[in-house]
């Protein structure tokens, strides 16, 4: 039996390629229609950041059903790894990737990406918010 599927390879193919590529270039849409199809959803081609934790869903609405996708992928790869049907060095490397994604993908959020302010301790912008 197959380690992945052919729509399974090729989403978990896509999320590597998500991870690797500059977010901010329109390739990244190239690969996140990949990985959701019907489900993808039409925004701007450049990604801003949003001005306030409201929009975050808005701006990273892609991101999040891929991380959702990532999980579900991640967590049926792991069972046949643990079946031993993961003997191919390829199949090995995606399984890698995809929880790699999936790891950034559940720990991801704003609050990382703004800086502590004045009153803030030193490591305030450290702060890990989970994704659901």
């Amino acid at each position: 039996m197959a380690f992945l599927n052919r729509t399974e390879r090729r989403q978990a193919e896509a999320i590597a390629q998500i991870a690797y590529c500059n977010p901010f270039l329109p390739e990244r849409l190239k690969w996140e229609r990949q990985v959701l199809g019907a489900r993808y959803q039409e925004g701007s081609a450049v990604m801003n950041l949003p001005s306030s934790m409201v929009e975050e869903e808005r701006v990273f609405g892609n991101f999040l059903l891929i991380a959702k996708r990532a999980q579900e992928l991640a967590d049926a790869m792991r069972v046949r790894v643990l079946a031993g049907q993961c003997t191919r060095e390829d199949d090995q490397k995606l399984y890698r990737e995809t929880i790699l994604f999936t790891l950034y993908g559940k720990y991801f959020s704003l609050t990382n990406l703004s800086p502590p302010g004045p009153s803030a301790p030193p490591d305030a912008g450290l702060i890990i918010s989970k994704v659901s």
